[in-house]
């Protein structure tokens, strides 16, 4: 669907009368990935309704209705997983739209002041010490994204800065896939010379993947130089509801990033370890392990 109204209800429809069992497990992403915040789900007869603070205009969404949400009401039989996406009529006067994660371009001219970036985020203050210090910029227009996801190639350039690293230019490239001419490619080798990183069976380092909670664990323990005594121990156990959900090969890292005061979880006790990391969250592990 396209040129929806930002105000609109979102409404899916079923063939017979539903029941609540899941609503909360209901949300909406833009097409940064990012939630839609204060999306409520509410039945009425055979419809199920969400609401939501006001969308952007000129946006897409991507609606996600996971399998066991909802369910007859007459019956035990439970929806499937359902998504669909539509996008928001364009305003008269675009607003700004971020770069595509990985580009790492900044606007000089706005210095370390983001116009997406209040005093009152969480992260507001380190990101803007991180910035001062060079190790991460803006995007043109004089924004952040700070909940935008982080790319590892971002993340390389970051934790290469934190390290004191210098950029590695070498005439042929460790990975099929980051070039020469690429603005990451001297942090990503320097980063590949010095054990911070390493890529795929296939020589690839996937530079414009988004990096994952735990995939940037590792990286931070191994900038402590503690990967050897992290995969010492064969099973650590965390005390994250979704510990067993963390990969067997990043298990010690994030154990011992978590005991290091390096990594967090959510207040739900989750560590949601294959979630992508946001550019916040980036900043705030780089801003602890500076710290140590």
């Amino acid at each position: 669907m396209k040129d929806v109204d930002p105000a609109a209800v979102v409404q899916l429809s079923f063939e017979k009368e539903i029941r609540a069992l899941e609503l909360d497990k209901v949300y909406i992403n833009d097409s940064a990935g990012k939630k839609v915040e204060g999306v409520k789900a509410a039945i009425n007869g055979k419809n199920l309704i969400l609401t939501h603070n006001n969308f952007k205009n000129g946006t897409t969404y991507t609606v996600y209705i996971p399998a066991g949400t909802v369910g007859l009401k007459s019956g035990s039989e439970k929806n499937r997983a359902i998504s669909w996406s539509f996008t928001t009529k364009a305003a008269s006067v675009p607003s700004p739209v971020p770069p595509a994660p990985g580009a790492d371009k900044s606007d000089d001219g706005g210095g370390c002041t983001f116009s997406d970036l209040p005093s009152s985020h969480w992260a507001a203050a380190l990101i803007q010490e991180l910035c001062q210090k060079d190790m991460i910029k803006g995007y043109p227009g004089g924004i952040f994204s700070p909940e935008n996801s982080i790319t590892r190639a971002e993340f390389t350039k970051l934790i290469v800065k934190a390290a004191g690293l210098g950029e590695v230019k070498p005439p042929e490239p460790t990975f099929v896939d980051v070039k020469p001419g690429d603005w990451y490619y001297g942090y990503v080798e320097a980063a590949a010379g010095a054990g911070l990183v390493t890529g795929t069976e296939t020589r690839e380092f996937l530079p414009n993947e988004k990096i994952t909670r735990e995939q940037l664990a590792v990286i931070l323990v191994r900038g402590m130089h503690r990967e050897a005594a992290a995969q010492a121990d064969a099973d650590p156990k965390t005390e994250f509801a979704d510990d067993r959900e963390i990969a067997l090969w990043a298990r010690g890292s994030v154990f011992d990033a978590v005991q290091e005061g390096l990594v967090s979880g959510y207040p739900d006790n989750t560590f949601r370890p294959q979630n992508s990391a946001t550019r916040s969250e980036a900043c705030a592990m780089v801003s602890r392990y500076l710290n140590k």
